[in-house]
């Protein structure tokens, strides 16, 4: 369910190649398979391609621990009204949200050029996922930065991220791997009991952002692991719901949601975000750590 709002959920043979110029199409609902929201081309990278070996190939056979994150995403546009400028992905092993800012349409653009250009980067399948996470935010920033110079009227755009990667290598696969940039928010459910906030704000309270996406040539990504298993929950959320909601609002909340599939948690707390009175735009995205199914 995706309401006004950029989603795209990638399979392994999804992945767009970033090594090649791409155009990425967001369709209006019920125009095409895993997209929903206004439609537009977001513009072609005009960026060098990465070197040999930066993009982690997918390994023939799953060589992780046999766990995997059975996730779900809503997104729903703030009371401000202006399109939702929200993002987000999920993918096999990979959980990302993105806020962007900037006029009309390029807080849209921004926070889906990042998603996506991560996404492709394939960081879950790398040997060293923090490595793989620098190298794609880095490039991800690198896009953002350069699309004004195609467009002058999206000068200034930029956007927060959050990613999350379940390891898909053997040595990887009880571990998740979180890149923050911004004022979005993950939290940690062990066992989807009292959640743990593990990310804090790159902004003064109430106040501009003080590190995003597409702000500056150089990105600082807070980029660090947590250990994991079965049983276990972990929650992206944009801002929209951190602003309406206080610490403790959130934690009561989604301890009583641990016990709810990711589906109804994330309905549950984007209607709890405009019940709130939410001006921003918020996106949720809820996944479970579940053991793999036999024979997979």
């Amino acid at each position: 369910d995706v309401r006004d709002g950029c989603f795209y959920r990638f399979t392994p043979a999804d992945y767009p190649d970033p090594t090649a110029e791409q155009t990425v199409r967001l369709s209006t609902p019920g125009s095409g398979p895993g997209f929903a929201g206004p439609s537009w081309d977001a513009p072609t990278a005009q960026t060098a391609p990465p070197s040999p070996g930066l993009v982690a190939a997918e390994p023939a056979e799953t060589t992780a621990p046999a766990l995997r994150l059975a996730a779900a995403g809503r997104t729903r546009r703030g009371k401000r009204g202006g399109p939702n400028e929200d993002a987000y992905v999920v993918a096999d092993g990979l959980l990302a949200v993105a806020d962007g800012v900037g006029g009309e349409a390029a807080g849209q653009i921004a926070s889906t050029l990042a998603v996506t250009t991560v996404a492709s980067f394939r960081p879950q399948y790398a040997e060293n996922p923090e490595e793989g996470l620098r190298q794609a935010v880095a490039r991800a920033n690198q896009v953002v930065r350069e699309k004004p110079r195609e467009e002058p009227s999206w000068s200034g755009m930029a956007c927060t991220l959050d990613v999350v990667v379940l390891g898909r290598q053997r040595s990887t696969g009880e571990t998740l791997t979180i890149a923050h940039v911004g004022d979005s928010s993950v939290w940690l459910q062990p066992q989807r009991g009292r959640p743990r906030r593990l990310t804090t704000p790159h902004a003064i309270r109430n106040g501009p952002l003080l590190n995003a996406i597409g702000l500056a040539d150089q990105i600082q990504a807070d980029i660090f692991s947590e250990p994991v298993r079965a049983g276990d929950r972990v929650i992206l959320a944009s801002d929209g719901i951190t602003k309406v909601m206080t610490p403790e609002q959130l934690d009561g909340l989604m301890t009583e949601l641990g016990k709810e599939p990711p589906e109804r948690a994330a309905d549950a707390l984007v209607e709890a975000a405009l019940l709130a009175g939410a001006r921003d735009d918020t996106t949720i995205v809820v996944a479970d750590v579940v053991s793999e199914p036999p024979g997979r």
